[in-house]
């Protein structure tokens, strides 16, 4: 099943009504783009959290290391953005 749509002048494309009822994508929903070759590949986007979640069991790192490393970022980008 496949339809042509054009791309608009800001680079807007629709995804048809259809397409987005079939995939359950209501306003709002986080889309993620990955370009394999000649095409573009959607998919629902995975939530920040979840991703954070995934990749921090994958590490093996726990909560409190995370909240060590979200911490000592921001501390380093206020330093960079004040200049101290």
């Amino acid at each position: 099943m496949g339809t042509t749509h054009e791309v608009y002048e800001r680079g807007q494309l629709v995804i048809p009504k259809y397409i987005r009822d079939m995939l359950g994508w209501e306003r709002g929903t986080a889309i993620s783009f990955m370009v394999e070759g000649e095409r573009v590949v959607l998919q629902k986007a995975e939530s920040t959290g979840a991703g954070f979640r995934k990749l921090a069991e994958e590490l093996k790192i726990t909560e409190k290391e995370i909240d060590s490393m979200t911490c000592n970022h921001r501390k380093y980008a206020k330093r960079f953005l004040i200049r101290e």
